[in-house]
């Protein structure tokens, strides 16, 4: 799995944004109004990063001065998310057990949950520790199952189902996904539930069955609001073509991918558009996409995508060797024309 790509499903839920406050308190004055008024500088995304986590450390500080644990358990948590988002794994890590051993000890169960997460998340996302990384969403999901928040079971069902599915556990996979679109909101979980959908296709396209592979990847580009996450749904869906040589529908959804401007956002999906576009062309009329797949390859090249550099030189490789047997061919035939 593209981590970069797992990293950009997961990124709503860390990360929201809402500045009720426009006055700045006067320096020095500790209260509840200040330490509420920096925690919500800290979450405006309009801020500069450096901004919000100055207003962090100040609501950290007064919250601490003031000894108001149900603020403390907030700050600290927002502090955790900042210090991940800038790449203090260090004060990161610090901070968030700092926050689950206080929300233990005031039995803030949605604190908990969301302490636990957030130390699932780093597992998984920075140091790919999937058994560890699972353990702590399960008690995440079993936190959020005692308040009860349905939304944040899903959630966490479908963390642990992106993970099994990592472990080529697609089975298992599949039932955690089908059991986390039961607790998710229809109206509130809409992207969730488009992910969830491109998690259960997934699983069925390694479990080769293509007819409910292209049926959920419809259903989450149907659903989606999220467009980068609509471009992924759509090249997922092509690839499915691609394997059932129905390399005329493949040809038509990457070209309709391409032509959106959000794409030359998203270099390394871009990159992958084009090689499938080159290789969909390719097996449909032998045509000659060197160049095309070479584009590819070097936008990878250029932005370090590992995964994506393997995926070209094997399609490089395939399409190379397929030449060299045409061109082999032609020859024998000429030294001997009965053949």
């Amino acid at each position: 799995m593209n981590y970069k790509a797992f990293i950009l499903f997961l990124t709503p839920f860390l990360f929201s944004c809402h500045n009720k406050h426009t006055t700045s308190p006067n320096p020095g004055d500790v209260h509840i109004d200040s330490i509420v008024y920096y925690y919500d500088v800290s979450k405006d995304k309009a801020q500069t990063i450096d901004s919000r986590q100055e207003a962090i450390d100040k609501a950290y500080r007064q919250v601490v001065a003031q000894q108001n644990d149900t603020l403390y358990v907030k700050v600290l948590y927002r502090k955790s998310v900042l210090h991940y988002s800038q790449k203090q794994y260090d004060s990161l890590t610090y901070y968030n057990d700092l926050l689950l051993a206080k929300a233990k000890e005031s039995n803030d169960l949605y604190y908990t949950g969301k302490a636990n997460y957030l130390k699932g998340y780093y597992l998984h996302a920075i140091q790919y520790s999937l058994d560890s990384s699972f353990y702590y969403y399960n008690k995440s999901k079993n936190n959020f199952l005692s308040i009860p928040d349905s939304s944040q079971v899903g959630r966490r069902l479908l963390n642990m189902a992106h993970i099994q599915q990592n472990c080529s556990d697609y089975f298992g996979s599949k039932e955690t996904t089908t059991e986390a679109l039961q607790y998710l909101d229809k109206q509130k979980d809409t992207n969730y539930i488009a992910s969830a959908y491109n998690v259960l296709a997934m699983n069925n396209l390694k479990l080769l069955n293509d007819k409910d592979a292209t049926l959920f990847y419809k259903k989450a580009i149907e659903i989606t609001k999220d467009q980068k996450n609509l471009l992924v749904y759509k090249n997922n869906l092509g690839t499915v073509y691609i394997g059932t040589q129905e390399y005329q529908k493949a040809i038509e959804l990457f070209k309709g991918i391409l032509k959106d401007s959000l794409i030359n956002k998203i270099p390394k999906q871009r990159a992958r558009v084009l090689d499938n576009l080159a290789y969909a062309r390719w097996r449909k009329d032998t045509l000659d996409v060197r160049n095309d797949f070479l584009k590819a390859l070097e936008i990878r090249t250029k932005h370090n995508d590992k995964s994506g550099l393997i995926a070209s030189y094997t399609r490089l490789g395939e399409f190379f060797f397929a030449k060299r047997q045409q061109r082999g061919y032609i020859l024998v035939s000429k030294s001997n024309p009965n053949l």
